[in-house]
């Protein structure tokens, strides 16, 4: 591996041109990052270790650097924020090869122009494990940040996306299985869903965070927050096709990865019925996948249904 500052050159232009913003007067380069003053910033951190988050034999550089990314802007994109700034520290093995390195800033600038943010600095040192890569967004909130407290008796639960592509595409490479394209871009090519929470700004929407740890396990986390049961309600119809024809082949349940597999970074949010109707003009796909009844309610429930509050 090469030297520190060499190294520190090099990775600054793997990733450029995704260092230069109005919002950073200074980055790169000086011992701190100087911001342009933001209005009601909303900050994010995530890490991503090496056989823990990732595996080389499965995923490039490019890949890695890509998800970590996009995986610690989702939190900005489930705040309603948009994102202006990204501080990466690496902890590296003194014997890890450069190109990886390389690799990895190369997907991480790929992540940032899909996006407002820039990286403006960050810090290498060294590592006695694996390659860890610690990450540091800053955003800019849009008025109210939205929280897992706010789901009322009433409101409908609901997630941008089919739930459990990550996880079985997960299930494939620990496997050595073959899967539909589907399920692989989902786990190895996640996308912050800005896209979908631009839209969610413009309404009155309740609760709301992306979905990283499983449906189950996130539906329960607004659960417990707003004191409120989360009554589940899944059928085939939350079934994605590629989804349904893995689980076939291989006589899997999908209703295992829907529910308990994670790294999906959909939103997942509480509304008013009447809501959805709107929200359905403006995004492609909006998925109802349960009800929100008070606490201690024995929840009458869909096909696969069950309770999705700190009881599940």
């Amino acid at each position: 591996m090469r030297g520190e500052f060499a190294l520190i050159e090099a990775l600054a232009q793997a990733v450029a041109p995704s260092t230069q913003s109005p919002f950073v007067r200074c980055g790169i380069g000086d011992d701190a990052a100087w911001l342009s003053a933001l209005q009601n910033p909303i900050i994010s951190t995530d890490a991503h270790y090496e056989n823990v988050h990732f595996r080389r034999d499965w995923q490039s550089g490019v890949q890695v650097g890509f998800k970590a990314v996009q995986a610690c802007l989702s939190d900005l994109a489930a705040s309603l924020s948009e994102p202006r700034a990204l501080f990466v520290n690496l902890s590296i093995p003194a014997t890890f090869p450069d190109e990886f390195l390389l690799e990895l800033y190369a997907g991480i600038g790929e992540a940032l122009r899909e996006t407002p943010a820039v990286l403006a600095g960050g810090n290498v040192t060294r590592s006695l494990g694996g390659l860890g890569i610690d990450l540091f967004a800053i955003g800019e909130g849009n008025g109210a940040m939205p929280q897992r407290g706010y789901a009322r008796v009433g409101d409908i639960v609901c997630m941008t996306g089919f739930p459990g592509l990550a996880a079985a595409g997960l299930d494939a490479l620990q496997n050595n299985r073959s899967e539909p394209g589907a399920l692989r871009t989902a786990f190895l090519r996640p996308h912050a869903r800005f896209d979908a929470a631009r839209v969610l700004a413009r309404h009155a929407v309740g609760a709301l965070m992306d979905v990283s740890d499983g449906l189950a396990g996130d539906a329960a986390k607004i659960a417990v927050a707003s004191r409120v049961t989360i009554a589940a309600s899944l059928d085939g119809t939350h079934i994605h096709p590629e989804l349904g024809a893995y689980c076939a082949q291989w006589n899997l349940d999908p209703f295992e990865f829907m529910c308990r597999g994670g790294e999906e970074y959909e939103l997942l949010f509480t509304c008013a019925p009447d809501v959805l109707h709107a929200l359905r003009k403006e995004l492609d796909l909006v998925l109802v996948v349960g009800n929100v009844v008070a606490q201690g309610t024995t929840p009458v429930t869909g096909v696969r249904g069950n309770s999705f509050d700190h009881r599940a």
